[in-house]
């Protein structure tokens, strides 16, 4: 089965119906340019609420993970990890400036398994300068775990530590992180993959050819851009929540 036949069977069996999914689009280190042969399979997903689903206020219509292994198992190559989100979520994180979910608005057509997704008229909508604590609060979150070796109960990576003297996927996307949210403050816009050069140094990075102490210090230089970024910045300081608001009338009404 294809990647994404796997998908429709994964969502189909926890209760969403093929008919209100609107995108379907691989994300995580493959969207980035950064992954390895040992990546597992990152897919992004948003579905629309029926009227059922806006009324009851069902649960499933937040953001949840739908994964081919149990939970606690850690994935690996060819398995699939959903990020699902209702519309109507997918719109507050985006209009909040999460770096994930902004991600997505600006995924290549090539990297789009299933698309009948309104990107260019959300981006519209949803840029504005919020986004600058936004990443600068996951980059710190990354350097910290980097540097302290403080994870989540379901992230942790004893291994890579042992083989290369510190986390190389923290380092990574603390620095990705960095240079993406520079230049979504600077332009309003975020390009995937990573251009070069920046794209080969990380993926140095991940694969352990970059000693910790230099990847410390581009860390230290892109974290510098990036607050500097968000003093510069031109965007609208805030989303225009009234029309957002339409947008989503008009999207669960069409």
């Amino acid at each position: 089965m294809n990647t994404l036949g796997a998908a429709r069977e994964l969502l189909e069996r926890s209760s969403i119906g093929w008919g209100k999914v609107c995108l379907v689009a691989e994300s995580g280190s493959t969207i980035h340019g950064v992954s390895s042969d040992n990546s597992d399979i990152d897919l992004t997903v948003v579905w629309t609420e029926d009227l059922r689903d806006l009324v009851l206020d069902h649960p499933r219509a937040g953001s949840r993970v739908i994964r081919t292994q149990p939970d606690g198992v850690r994935s690996g190559p060819g398995d699939i990890d959903m990020q699902v989100y209702s519309m109507r979520k997918f719109v507050g994180l985006a209009a909040a400036g999460n770096p994930s979910v902004l991600s997505v608005l600006f995924t290549p057509p090539e990297y789009e398994l299933f698309d009948i997704f309104p990107s260019e008229e959300l981006i519209g909508l949803v840029v504005s300068q919020r986004a600058g604590a936004a990443y600068l609060g996951y980059f710190d979150g990354q350097l910290k775990r980097w540097r302290e070796g403080t994870v989540s109960q379901r992230v942790n990576r004893p291994e890579l530590v042992e083989k290369y003297l510190y986390d190389v996927k923290f380092a990574a996307h603390a620095i990705r992180l960095g240079i993406q949210g520079t230049e979504y403050l600077l332009t309003g816009r975020v390009t995937l993959p990573v251009p070069e050069p920046d794209r080969s140094r990380l993926v140095a990075i991940r694969s352990g050819q970059v000693q910790e102490e230099d990847a410390l210090a581009w860390a230290t230089e892109v974290r510098e851009q990036l607050v500097a970024a968000r003093a510069a910045s031109t965007l609208p300081k805030h989303p225009d929540q009234t029309a957002l608001d339409d947008f989503l009338v008009r999207w669960h009404t069409a």
